[in-house]
């Protein structure tokens, strides 16, 4: 998944659908995208993860009710 717009944009998290489930989100260029989970399904995120410029997260679905961050570069939690 990939965003390359100019306006700043916010995007809810849903439940995956299959354990292993791995989704990757980059922010290509422009202005931030922050990613705000969906009743609290991003382990260890309680309010967003922030993508600038160029930046990219990974995350993996474990199944019953939480993604987990595989890595990326340059994201930042809150």
């Amino acid at each position: 998944i990939y965003f390359d717009g100019t306006t700043p944009a916010s995007v809810a998290v849903p439940d995956g659908t299959i354990e292993g489930q791995l989704i990757t989100i980059s922010n290509r260029k422009g202005s931030n995208v922050n990613l705000t989970p969906t009743s609290s399904n991003i382990a260890a995120v309680s309010t967003q993860i922030t993508l600038n410029d160029n930046d990219t997260v990974m995350l993996l679905w474990d199944g019953s009710s939480e993604w987990f961050i595989m890595g990326g570069n340059g994201y930042a939690i809150s």
